[in-house]
Formats: C-alpha cells, structure tokens, sequence
C-alpha cells in the first residue's frame, strides 16, 4: 500500500490571473480559506496549503463532499496566494470591494478624511471620447487608481498632482506634474464637489478656480 507523503501540487498550468477568477467565495477570502491572514510570508502560505492538502485529499480523508470542498478551496486559494502576479492582483480587487461596500463617501468634507474612497466617473480619452472609469483614492497608500473595466489601469502618487479645477458643472481636470492631465466628468454637481474637496485636503494643494 503506497502511502502518500507530501501535499499533491496543484495543477502544473494554471489560468492567467483575471479580475473575474480572483473572486474568492462570498464570506471567505482565500487568506481565510487557508487560515492566513494579510501579509503572511510566503513560506507560510505553502506549509498552511501542504497541511491543509494533507488533512483533506479525498484519497487520503476520503471522499467525502466536506473533504472534497475543503481540498479544492484550499487549492485554488494555493493556486492565486502562491503566484504573486494573482496574489498582487488578488489584492487590489480585495480593496477595491471594501471601496464599493464602504458606501458613499460622507458630505461633510469638515470631518476626518477616511482611508478609502471610491468614485464613477467618465474619462476623456485623446480621441476626445469619454469612457466610463472608476476612480479609486486610497490615502493609506497615497494614490490615485484608475479603474478600466474591472481591472486596474494606472496608479499614481497623490505626491503627483499639481492641482485641481473645476472646468464645468461636473467637469474635473487633475494636472499632474509628470503626467498626463485626467480630465473627469462627476455623475453631479455634488460628486464633483465632493471629490474636488477630497483631492485638495488629500493632496495638500490649493484648489485652482
């Protein structure tokens, strides 16, 4: 009788990372699947997996229907953490839904500023034609990031904006300093306010009438 003595690997091809298959299971994050939390080391994330592979194998725990999904939610939490092209991208799309289920950002620019936020707009793109974009600040980090569809685009350094304008009743122009201009279109007068508001006390620059 052969006994198995190692975690079986995972899949020798694995699909390229995309938006849509880093989506970990509602409730459960693939950090979680494993045990892990954010920012464990990466020796860490292979004995967590090689253990959890161990307890649960269908050919070693048998095949129970609790075995057989704790084994492939393991895996495929394996598969994205171990990568760390997936796991970086797994990462951004983790911040990004605590962006979408913060709610909307408060009106009151008056009180503290919070960590996260996040904003629909549309972006106007050489051609002249506007696309729509989501926009997201994190001033934990100190950055911009541009969203294109569902997938980050850009990121910039808070540090790069030179200044701030209106240019409409929803228009919005970011001036960089090395960069090309962003040229926005807020969803309301309100949003515009809002998020002109947030990117000067964010970026420490006066606001350009």
């Amino acid at each position: 009788v052969t006994h198995m003595t190692e975690a079986p690997p995972p899949a020798k091809e694995q699909p390229k990372p995309s938006f849509q298959n880093l989506r970990a299971p509602e409730g459960r994050g693939y950090y979680a699947a494993l045990g892990l939390e954010f920012g464990c080391a990466q020796t860490d994330i292979q004995k967590r997996y090689k253990k959890l592979a161990l307890q649960y194998h269908p050919d070693k725990a048998g095949a129970s229907a609790e075995n057989i999904d704790r084994f492939q939610e393991a895996t495929t939490a394996y598969s994205v953490l171990n990568s760390e092209e997936s796991r970086d991208a797994y990462w951004e799309m983790y911040k990004l839904r605590c962006y979408l289920h913060q709610g909307p950002a408060a009106e009151d620019l008056g009180q503290a500023l919070a960590p996260f936020y996040v904003f629909h707009v549309r972006k106007q793109e050489k051609t002249g034609l506007y696309q729509e974009r989501m926009l997201s600040l994190d001033l934990v980090e100190g950055c911009i990031q541009n969203w294109k569809k569902d997938e980050a685009h850009r990121q910039v350094p808070l540090s790069e904006i030179k200044a701030i304008k209106a240019t409409g009743d929803t228009s919005i122009t970011i001036l960089f300093k090395t960069l090309h201009d962003y040229k926005l279109q807020a969803e309301s007068p309100s949003q515009q306010a809002m998020l002109l508001g947030i990117l000067q006390m964010a970026s420490h620059k006066d606001h350009v009438p």
